[in-house]
């Protein structure tokens, strides 16, 4: 029993080291992203009583702004600095920005709640070998004369099965993302924060046309890719990039970057009409989002279907595998008696 027991503390700590080499401690815990955007939302509630009854923040309460995890830290301070120096009305954007974070919580929370399926169902697969193992060792006779043989075959089976377990991982994370890579995630909040600070600054007195050029200009000392993709003019065509010539398009990076043009042609519109595009481009931001939340929720849903893939290449082998070897090693044993099997 030892030995299993050091076994299984080895194995946890394999585990833990591959997790952490492969990038998987994102599936685990986002901690660190919920807890800024719930800070950001009791701080920006803060704001909006201050206001609401009359009074001004002091000058500690606006420092504190600048010091959230970014892009939420520039985003709010540069905001709110420019609209207090312009003499517009904060009160707007406090909203928006506290609106923001919180759906961002509530998107968090829901997306970790619903792909804690996928972690349970690595979980049992994780511990099925060791469990197994042990089951067949104390249950078949003959094992345990062959106790090394048998632990290489367990040590096998569980190589196998890991392979699967880390298959499935990989899968929920990419699911949690709407199927989009490492290198496009940052996007998803990116061009939410930009859409925000676009507002901003077109309520600070600054027109649609020069607010889009600010605006990509902030957009990408977070997200380059993207704003390369925007375009730093209204007036200005951007080629996108074809489905073929990205090889990690999905849908919901297409939503992303056709964010980009069909805010570009609200603006456009308002400019040569003379009209404001404040409430068209809030309400299309609305909708992008929850055209984003159901990219989300569709890769979620396929999570259960595309696990099944690594389950009967890597986990189902492995466990069968060692059956198979337990069975044929009692059988051996029963034949040769005491002799060794080779």
């Amino acid at each position: 029993m030892f030995v299993w027991a050091l076994s299984i503390g080895c194995l946890l700590f394999g585990l833990d080291s591959i997790v952490r080499r492969l990038n998987l401690g994102g599936f685990f815990s986002r901690s660190t992203d919920i807890k800024a955007a719930r800070c950001v939302g009791d701080l920006l509630g803060e704001f909006e009583d201050i206001f609401s009854s009359g009074l001004v923040p002091d000058e500690s309460r606006w420092q504190r702004l600048h010091q959230i995890q970014e892009p939420w830290g520039t985003l709010i301070h540069s905001s709110l600095g420019e609209l207090k120096a312009a003499g517009g009305s904060v009160l707007p954007t406090i909203r928006r920005l506290r609106e923001l974070a919180q759906e961002n919580v509530k998107t968090f929370n829901d997306v970790k709640t619903r792909s804690s399926q996928a972690f349970a169902q690595a979980l049992i697969c994780a511990c099925l070998v060791p469990l197994f193992g042990t089951m067949l060792y104390l249950l078949l006779p003959g094992l345990e004369t062959r106790f090394w043989l048998w632990l290489c075959c367990c040590a096998a089976a569980f190589v196998s099965t890991v392979f699967g377990v880390i298959w499935m991982l990989k899968l929920a994370e990419s699911a949690r993302w709407a199927g989009l890579t490492a290198e496009y995630r940052p996007w998803m909040l990116a061009f939410q924060c930009a859409g925000e600070r676009f507002l901003a600054l077109v309520r600070a007195g600054n027109t649609p046309d020069v607010a889009w050029g600010q605006c990509v200009k902030w957009l990408s000392t977070i997200a380059p890719g993207l704003a390369s993709l925007w375009g730093y003019s209204v007036w200005i065509g951007v080629e996108q990039p074809g489905r073929f010539g990205c090889k990690t398009m999905c849908r919901a990076h297409g939503v992303m970057v056709g964010a980009g043009g069909a805010l570009r042609k609200v603006i456009q519109v308002a400019v040569m009409d003379g009209r404001p595009c404040v409430e068209r481009v809030e309400s299309m931001l609305s909708d992008i989002r929850r055209e984003l939340r159901s990219c989300i929720d569709h890769e979620l849903s396929l999570v259960a279907t595309r696990a099944l893939k690594p389950l009967f290449s890597f986990v189902a082998p492995g466990v069968l595998g060692l059956l198979f070897t337990g069975l044929w090693i009692v059988w051996r044993s029963s034949i040769e008696g005491t002799a060794g099997i080779f």
